[in-house]
């Protein structure tokens, strides 16, 4: 049983298909992040798009990408189970004169060479995002920058892989589903023949608007 397993604490929030919790691991006190979502809530469609991003999230792990640590099911709800971020969305705290003061060039180039390392890492496992944007993009934690000596520090992850796809590298078919938001996704997706190039384009768009 789950409550063997974990701790189970106070719901953090909460929307039209379930509810976010904190969770302990009994055995260390490690901290997670626990979605739980109905069922009955969902339908098939988005099912598929749940089951898909737990899947390619199992498959890999990298310190600027969201990790998933486990996913469970009973007849009712959906329990994933995540890294417990505390950070808040990125353009949020950037917007914050109280948080982070002055945002300068330098500052866009710490945070957008994270992204591009964690880009980097699913495309070279063969994966696809599809939908980057700012909204996808959340803080660690909610830390001083005066901490490190006085320098700014944001440790940034990518979340939200539910349209994420595996490809085949130098292969000749085209992807063709239409997924993302408006003003971050590439031309070639409209015309529904595209690669994981996608991503490159939505990554200059959010660079542009840093």
């Amino acid at each position: 049983p789950i409550k063997d397993v974990y701790k189970i604490t106070r719901k953090i929030g909460s929307g039209a298909y379930g509810e976010v919790r904190k969770w302990y691991v009994r055995e260390t006190g490690e901290l997670r992040a626990v979605k739980i979502i109905k069922k009955k809530a969902l339908a098939e469609d988005e099912r598929k798009k749940l089951k898909n991003e737990a899947e390619i999230l199992r498959k890999v792990d990298h310190p600027n990408i969201i990790k998933l640590y486990e996913i469970f099911e009973d007849k009712k709800y959906y329990y994933i189970i995540m890294e417990f971020l505390t950070g808040g969305e990125l353009f949020e705290k950037i917007t914050d004169e109280e948080f982070y003061g002055d945002f300068t060039e330098k500052d866009a180039a710490m945070i957008m060479q994270q992204v591009f390392r964690g880009i980097n890492y699913w495309h070279s496992n063969n994966i696809v995002h599809r939908d980057l944007k700012p909204e996808n993009l959340l803080l660690e934690s909610t830390v001083s920058h005066e901490d490190l000596g006085g320098k700014k520090t944001m440790k940034i992850k990518i979340i939200d892989f539910g349209t994420a796809q595996e490809f085949e590298v130098g292969g000749k078919k085209k992807m063709e589903e239409r997924y993302g938001t408006p003003y971050y996704i590439a031309p070639d997706v409209l015309n529904k023949s595209y690669n994981e190039k996608w991503d490159i384009w939505s990554l200059g768009v959010i660079l542009y608007i840093l």
